[in-house]
């Protein structure tokens, strides 16, 4: 990770701490406190995977290549976020990111991205988007009988109800419920349990 991507985690961060400084609505306000702490926490990640040590690659890796420990095993599963507020799609695809994982987002919550994701992803899916909502994406996946790891996400509590009761009915996989505002421990439980 080069130093100004750090740099920029911390600018993040000092965004969202004025966002949450100007805020009227307390609900507002600790998302962008929330958003804040996950940027630091984000920061302090990429930090300490700059200056770790290097130690032998995994098995198949050429021979004397070495990579920082925390990156010692190959990339995790893809991981496709479906999420109109780029914003949001940001900060997930950076928690997501520095997991491990690589990431693909699609802020554009037409349907037609659903032929996209393969069986071996994960796929988090914002329920309440312009266009097409989240309901229609998991019954869009269920029509294409997808294989999928689902997480839906919402700071709508009845959206997130409905849409357990919907992976149910299509008998989907879901792997884990989000609601918003979340933090990194939230994403890395989910993630774990893949």
């Amino acid at each position: 990770m080069k130093f100004e991507e750090i740099n920029a985690y911390g600018a993040r961060a000092a965004h969202c701490s004025i966002q949450a400084g100007m805020a009227r609505d307390t609900l507002l306000k600790k998302y962008w406190d929330d958003l804040a702490d996950d940027w630091i926490a984000l920061d302090s990640t990429a930090r300490a995977a700059e200056s770790a040590p290097e130690i032998s690659s995994p098995e198949g890796a050429k021979p004397g290549a070495t990579q920082p420990i925390d990156r010692v095993f190959a990339r995790k599963r893809r991981v496709v976020i479906i999420d109109d507020d780029p914003a949001m799609a940001e900060i997930l695809t950076a928690l997501v990111g520095g997991l491990g994982h690589d990431v693909i987002v699609k802020q554009d919550s037409s349907a037609s991205h659903t032929y996209e994701v393969r069986d071996d992803d994960i796929v988090f899916v914002d329920m309440v988007m312009p266009k097409v909502s989240g309901l229609q994406v998991l019954e869009q996946l269920g029509r294409q009988n997808v294989k999928s790891a689902i997480v839906v996400m919402s700071s709508n509590d009845q959206r997130l109800n409905e849409a357990e009761q919907l992976v149910k009915e299509l008998d989907l996989d879901l792997l884990g419920v989000l609601h918003k505002p979340f933090q990194l421990p939230d994403v890395r439980a989910v993630l774990e349990a893949a």
